[in-house]
Order: C-alpha cells, then sequence, then structure tokens
C-alpha cells in the first residue's frame, strides 16, 4: 500500500477547515442563542440575519464573539482592541500557520490573513500592501514592528495636541 502524500495533505487541509468551519459555527449559533435569551420576542428571520452577519463579522475581528457576548451579558461595550493584542495575534496566527503548513505555504496564506488584523487602522492601506507580498516570517514580523512604532508615533502626537 502507498499513500499519496498530496491526497494525504489535501485531507488534512479539508479536515483543518472542517474543524474551523464548525469552530465558526458554534461560535455563531451560540451567539444567537445568546441573542434570543435576551431578546425572546426576535423573528427568526432577524435571527438569520444576525447569525449571518456575525459569521461575516467574525472573518474580519475574531474579537466579535466576546465583544457581542460582553454586551449581551452586561449592556456596555468591551473597549476597542488594542494594536498590541491585534498584532499580537497576528504574529501569533502566522507562526501557527508555519508550524502547521512550513513558512512558504504559512506565509503565503497569511499575505491574505494579515491584512484583516490592521483593517481600519489609521494609515493601513501601505502596509496592506506590503504584507500581501510578504515572504518570510521575519519580513511580516518587521512590517508589524514598523507599523506599531508609526501607531506609537501618531498616537502620542494626537495627546500632544
Amino acid at each position: 500500500m502507498t499513500i499519496d502524500p498530496k491526497a494525504l495533505f489535501i485531507g488534512m487541509v479539508f479536515i483543518a477547515n472542517a474543524g474551523a468551519l464548525m469552530d465558526l459555527s458554534m461560535d455563531v449559533s451560540i451567539s444567537c442563542e445568546e441573542i434570543v435569551y435576551h431578546r425572546p420576542d426576535i423573528t427568526r428571520g432577524a435571527l438569520l440575519k444576525s447569525g449571518i452577519s456575525i459569521g461575516r463579522g467574525v472573518l474580519g475581528d475574531p474579537w466579535l464573539i466576546r465583544q457581542c457576548a460582553h454586551y449581551l451579558e452586561t449592556g456596555e461595550q468591551l473597549p476597542p482592541v488594542s494594536c498590541e493584542e491585534r498584532f499580537a495575534i497576528a504574529r501569533e496566527h502566522a507562526q501557527r500557520l508555519i508550524d502547521l503548513k512550513g513558512e512558504v505555504v504559512g506565509m503565503k496564506e497569511m499575505r491574505g490573513h494579515g491584512a484583516w488584523y490592521i483593517k481600519g487602522l489609521p494609515g493601513s492601506h501601505p502596509v496592506k500592501e506590503q504584507i500581501s507580498r510578504v515572504e518570510t516570517y521575519a519580513q511580516f514580523d518587521e512590517i508589524l514592528r514598523t507599523y506599531e512604532d508609526r501607531i506609537r508615533e501618531w498616537e502620542q502626537h494626537a495627546a500632544q495636541v
């Protein structure tokens, strides 16, 4: 019996994606359950819309589930996620992709994911372009470090004004 490495790899990718989809599905369904608990009068259509919105939102904002759950539980909004936390998770995400798929494939995949972590931050467009061409973790890390420094400078300047 011979094992086809390509078929094995593809099977692993499907299993990993199925697991990620299951995690996302559970997060969305739990969030919808919370909505129903706090708004028992919500219509089925409105609940479906909320679930779809949460699912789409989580793809670009993995902190959305935590924020929704906190709001439903307390009625208070959490402060925005700090740049430090965003970048720390982006680095961890990149490292896990490298551990799973190797640096070449992992960093190619991170080109798309990396843009989500800086979405909505000031001056992010040129940084997204840099991330879209990254080849190594060292390059990715340097791009994030430079951007973090720039954001800190902007924040310090804004505090002085």
